[in-house]
């Protein structure tokens, strides 16, 4: 995108990486090659160096992990009910999706 002119949601890498949640103002600071430090175990490097010679989605994974955690969205619950002969509820579990 830098040498193209191209904006990020035209630019098709662009776009993946918006459609993964990533923020156009990460991408926007990415593009100057700052310092990250990201991951389980942080690592602090350059974007370019740790972008540079990957495949589109090991580097879309990668974007991923520096962009870090996406805001907790509801979990929807499913309730089920066990229903006993007398037409008694006899358990009430939820299961998380």
């Amino acid at each position: 995108m830098n040498w193209l002119g191209a904006t990020v949601k035209d630019d098709i890498f662009g776009k993946a990486m918006l459609d993964a949640g990533i923020p156009k103002k990460a991408i926007d600071a990415w593009s100057v090659d700052p310092q990250v430090t990201y991951g389980p175990m942080p690592i602090k490097t350059s974007v370019f160096d740790a972008l540079e010679d990957t495949d589109a989605d090991r580097c879309l994974a990668l974007c991923t992990l520096m962009a870090g955690p996406k805001p907790a969205s509801p979990v929807p619950l499913v309730v089920a009910f066990a229903v006993g002969a007398a037409a008694a509820v006899t358990a009430l579990k939820v299961i998380r999706l």
